[in-house]
């Protein structure tokens, strides 16, 4: 029963950042994408940010802009409606969100356990 809630939960929290993401794409027209964090949150974030981030040093020198594509959770199409994702892989996605959500909460759960 527990883990049903963690799925809800889970499933309402990438439906909000969905949400986010398109909306900020029906505002400047941008691609946005729904990335994860190290601390087991989400980010929303376009090149441009995505650029400035590894600049600073967030995310490594070496990620290129097609590991923003292959690591996303979802993204939005292009300014001209392009490369929209696939219902099939938008479920696929989904999925691979529900298993880092999943393999986040077990870590924190160790860490808890070993204090």
């Amino acid at each position: 029963m527990l883990g049903y809630y963690y799925k809800l939960r889970d499933l309402l929290r990438l439906r909000r950042a969905v949400k986010m993401a398109d909306e900020a794409h029906e505002s400047t027209g941008e691609r946005y994408y729904v990335m994860p964090t190290t601390d087991g949150k989400m980010i929303i974030t376009d090149r441009y940010n995505f650029r400035i981030m590894k600049k600073k040093g967030y995310i490594s020198l070496e990620a290129k802009v097609m590991d923003l594509v292959k690591e996303c959770f979802y993204c939005t199409p292009y300014r001209n409606g392009k490369e929209e994702l696939p219902p099939d892989v938008v479920a696929l996605k989904r999925r691979q969100y529900l298993s880092w959500a999943r393999a986040c909460r077990d870590i924190k759960r160790r860490e808890r356990a070993r204090k």
